[in-house]
């Protein structure tokens, strides 16, 4: 356990986290729903609404986007007194080229080419891959959500990703992703 103690205790809080915005995002819904004379929903049945799955992933898209743009970044900038940052004056063990003739070489050094830079940017690609589909669970959560809010007003509970893209409580909520 104690090995993996930084592991662990990183999952724990991102369970204690993930169940507080659940209890939280599910107290909220079921006061919208009430505000429209509707019943609350139980906690299963808000686990799988589209209130929950938007919220979830309007979260992890952010935090995403910033790990894999810190990933991406780091591994060319400096930061003067950052212990995360390159020396600013001397080679570190990770700038050497990487050689196949190296005695443990990996096997995407031994082959090179794509797979060596496959290898190399695997990190930002993950990121960025799981960036991409946060982004689209929000989005599709963003916009059934959207039609239960239509629906509860008693409007037209039709839309589609493209036909609210203009919608502006989007466009601030990407704003306000980009500005944190």
């Amino acid at each position: 356990m104690y090995e993996n103690s930084l592991s662990l205790i990183l999952f724990l809080l991102t369970v204690l986290t993930l169940a507080g915005q659940i209890v939280v995002g599910r107290h909220e819904f079921n006061d919208e729903l009430a505000d429209y004379g509707r019943s609350p929903l139980s906690l299963p049945a808000y686990l799988t609404s589209d209130h929950c799955i938007e919220a979830i992933f309007e979260n992890g898209e952010g935090e995403l986007l910033q790990m894999g743009l810190y990933v991406l970044l780091t591994v060319s900038l400096v930061q003067k007194g950052s212990s995360e940052s390159k020396s600013l004056s001397e080679p570190e063990e990770g700038d050497r080229v990487p050689s196949a003739k190296r005695r443990g070489a990996s096997w995407p050094v031994q082959q090179g080419k794509w797979h060596l830079k496959l290898y190399q940017n695997s990190l930002s690609i993950v990121y960025f891959l799981l960036f991409g589909l946060s982004f689209w669970l929000h989005a599709i959560g963003g916009v059934k959500q959207y039609n239960v809010e239509q629906a509860l007003m008693g409007k037209n509970p039709d839309a589609d990703a493209y036909a609210i893209h203009g919608d502006e409580r989007i466009l601030i909520s990407v704003a306000a992703k980009l500005a944190e």
